[in-house]
């Protein structure tokens, strides 16, 4: 092949997967008449040709691995027979294998059920008015796993306006979702404990105008109850935390609501080191239970108290520690007919941190508490 042949050759060369179709390379002028060509203008022009080559090469490669460290697919749908073209980031996105058959048929059917009819209704709506489709769904992957997808694309049109195809990208966003999923919960765990501090406030408030013995001697009682509240909160949100034994965050969590007074609080066990991660749930628990107590238990009464028992029992392969927490002298207690948050975070959230069980128990004389787990999955010396 000549010089001149293969310059125009390469002029008509396609590339194909990218995502997924090109065009022909851009042409490089009029066609020249090859007897007016010297070997000059050819090795220009093959020089050229060459470079075009390579660059295309290297944008091809760059938004590859743009794809792929993006975690970013691409696919094309043809309307006329509902076949889908797929890319290899596309599959992945779905839990499909990249090497395998794609159909617009198994896209559907990955969609989770209760997103299925609003994606395929968005796809329409998009190709009915000319708007680009942009939507966020749920996938399920052949193994059960839930996540989440964001599809965007735009269709194209014959000239009466008949639509051809749809094209557009995929993106994995499971990452993101559950970050605002934490977010949220968050935010609603802030609301809840704000409601929480402030009733916490009232009651010591309450609390200590009545057993005062003067005004002077209430702002000071006030003063030390506020400051110990607030070094609690630190206590729950201190993320670099080392951790502490059961009877310090028994201690400084409780200190806000009368710890130190023995007719109203009796905590008794031995020392255990608890980790960081374990010591703020205790802490977190230990704050719900006595804010439900100053406003509806035991300590929203003058003879209210609570005692809190801690031991050790020796079991199969490990030992475990038992926590307990029973009060008296309250009100008559009333089972809730809903469980609240509160008493979900206590249950559930401290379950899972300790690896065990945690049970809140409405006895008529007062709530029961009781939390078991093994000792060497929450205690730094386990």
């Amino acid at each position: 092949m000549t010089a001149t042949s293969f310059l125009f050759a390469m002029g008509h060369r396609f590339v194909r997967r990218m995502g997924e179709r090109r065009g022909p390379i851009p042409s490089l002028g009029p066609r020249p008449d090859p007897e007016a060509l010297d070997e000059r203008d050819l090795d220009r022009l093959v020089t050229e040709a060459k470079t075009h080559t390579v660059a295309l090469a290297l944008s091809e490669e760059r938004l590859r691995f743009t794809q792929e460290a993006g975690r970013i697919g691409s696919w094309t749908l043809d309307l006329a027979t509902m076949s889908l073209d797929a890319s290899e980031g596309c599959k992945a996105n779905f839990g499909r294998d990249p090497n395998a058959a794609f159909t617009y048929e198994a896209w559907i059917a990955g969609v989770h059920p209760d997103d299925r009819a609003r994606m395929k209704a968005a796809v329409s709506d998009a190709i009915a008015g000319r708007t680009r489709y942009d939507h966020e769904f749920r996938i399920t992957y052949p193994g059960g796993a839930i996540h989440w997808i964001h599809a965007r694309g735009h269709a194209s049109y014959r000239p009466d306006g008949t639509p051809l195809t749809i094209a557009g990208i995929s993106l994995d966003i499971t990452d993101r979702k559950r970050v605002e999923d934490h977010r949220d919960l968050l935010a609603k765990e802030l609301a809840h404990r704000v409601k929480n501090t402030l009733a916490t406030v009232q009651s010591i408030i309450r609390h200590t105008l009545r057993t005062s013995a003067s005004l002077e001697d209430a702002e000071a009682t006030l003063d030390a109850r506020i400051m110990a509240l607030a070094g609690a909160h630190d206590v729950l949100i201190r993320d670099t935390w080392e951790g502490a034994t059961l009877a310090d965050v028994v201690a400084v969590t409780l200190r806000p609501f009368g710890a130190e007074q023995a007719d109203r609080f009796r905590s008794e066990g031995p020392t255990v080191h608890l980790t960081s991660r374990v010591a703020l749930a205790f802490a977190m628990a230990l704050h719900e239970l006595a804010t439900n107590a100053v406003k509806y238990g035991a300590l929203s009464m003058d003879d209210g108290s609570v005692l809190l028992t801690w031991n050790i029992l020796d079991g199969v392969g490990s030992d475990r520690l038992r926590f307990r927490w029973q009060e008296s002298g309250g009100p008559l207690v009333v089972p809730p007919t809903r469980t609240g948050f509160g008493s979900r975070m206590i249950e559930r959230a401290l379950a899972i941190e300790i690896g065990g069980a945690a049970d809140i128990a409405y006895h008529a004389a007062g709530i029961h508490f009781t939390a078991e787990a093994p000792l060497n999955g929450i205690s730094r010396d386990g």
